[in-house]
């Protein structure tokens, strides 16, 4: 797989794919011609396509050739119609493979009115794909060489970690609230009764062998990512340490004390912890959660957190938990300019809730995570969370 965003791939990468005879693997395969619209064409295109989700997602380039194990100069195949071939590879996907991948298609353009298309596959979480096209009805995988069809072990084994992986990915944060309660954490909190928690979990967490190496490790720490790599909601500046697990960024109440960080491991996991939001809130005389600070900032950062770790080359889908502990005998505040009316203390010492997969960066967030926040709201006595609109798009502060 090229090593950017799709949408930032230029002819340049692909000049410099040749230059370095960049060779097939197991996430990158090169194709001279499109498929045509025969049998074998398309089970040819489909088998490609589900290895690569079966094993980490990759790219499928149509437009660099190989020749004796080098990459040809001649970048680019002649396509009458860009939009309606992208069309076309798209349903020959969505109609060939069950279940259903996602799939990402760019065209570049080429000098000389030539254009290279790559077609990315996402690693997927309901694997594994099996072609269905024309009664072919087989599973593929991939290796260092290239796809082959899984063996009848590969596929129990496949079949078995489908439906082990959610699971794990699920008890990775139920195991971290409860280090965090007791401590277990980069820095000593100073509230380990009331916090809120994020949990951003990628996929290739747990489907591939994928490390940051060293050196990232030490950009991090060297603050080259800027406010992309900071605490949750840390209000000010912040310092960053290589650790154990990876790398975290910081804020300080009392050294070595901290109220907010943000810890990245080495397999782009990432963890935001903030202190002081639930103990300020269970201090005050009213004891109400500032829930447009809760929903809105946990967004930002959330938002903030998938583009570091795009830039770092970790790609989707997420899964992402947001947890309160603490919550017991708190309610939630109205929105500026509303009265309370109906709030009711929250009578569970913790909310952990239920996880948004984002599947793309660009997803829209506010979609994803409303009916989240509103079950905030639905435990403190109210019907929905009153930050959003009919459409779910968060307000605005008056």
């Amino acid at each position: 797989m090229i090593s950017k965003r799709l949408v930032d791939v230029s002819f340049a990468d692909l000049q410099q794919l040749v230059a370095n005879n960049v060779q097939e693997r197991k996430t990158l395969e090169y194709k001279s011609a499109l498929p045509t619209n025969s049998d074998g064409d398309k089970k040819e295109f489909l088998a490609d396509v589900s290895s690569l989700a079966n094993t980490e997602g990759g790219d499928l380039i149509f437009g660099l050739r190989e020749v004796d194990g080098s990459l040809q100069n001649d970048i680019g195949i002649i396509v009458e119609n860009t939009d309606e071939e992208i069309a076309r590879l798209e349903n020959i996907v969505r109609d060939g493979i069950s279940p259903r991948i996602g799939l990402d298609v760019r065209a570049i353009d080429i000098e000389g009115g030539r254009i290279v298309i790559i077609v990315r596959t996402k690693a997927s979480f309901e694997t594994p794909h099996r072609v269905i096209f024309g009664r072919h009805d087989k599973f593929y995988k991939r290796n260092s060489n290239g796809k082959y069809p899984m063996d009848v072990g590969e596929l129990r084994s496949a079949f078995l970690q489908s439906g082990e992986l959610t699971e794990r990915i699920r008890r990775f944060r139920t195991t971290r609230i409860g280090d965090i309660k007791t401590g277990d954490t980069p820095f000593p909190l100073t509230q380990n009764d009331y916090f809120i928690a994020v949990h951003i979990v990628p996929l290739t967490a747990f489907s591939t062998s994928f490390r940051l190496s060293s050196a990232t490790l030490s950009e991090l720490q060297r603050g080259g990512y800027g406010a992309a790599f900071s605490p949750f909601h840390h209000g000010g500046g912040w310092s960053h340490r290589i650790n154990l697990d990876g790398v975290v960024a910081y804020r300080t109440m009392n050294d070595p004390i901290v109220w907010s960080y943000g810890q990245l491991y080495r397999d782009g996991r990432f963890e935001g912890v903030e202190s002081s939001i639930l103990s300020d809130a269970a201090g005050e005389q009213h004891k109400r959660m500032p829930m447009y600070s809760v929903e809105g900032d946990t967004m930002v950062y959330v938002q903030q957190t998938l583009g570091l770790l795009t830039r770092l080359e970790i790609q989707p889908p997420f899964y992402v938990f947001v947890s309160l502990v603490g919550t017991e005998g708190l309610t939630v505040s109205p929105p500026t300019g509303r009265v309370p009316f109906g709030y009711e203390p929250i009578t569970q010492k913790e909310l952990l809730l239920p996880e948004v997969v984002i599947e793309n960066v660009t997803d829209n967030l506010h979609h994803k995570f409303r009916p989240v926040f509103d079950m905030i709201w639905n435990a403190a006595g109210v019907s929905r969370s009153l930050n959003f609109d009919d459409d779910d798009n968060f307000r605005l502060r008056p």
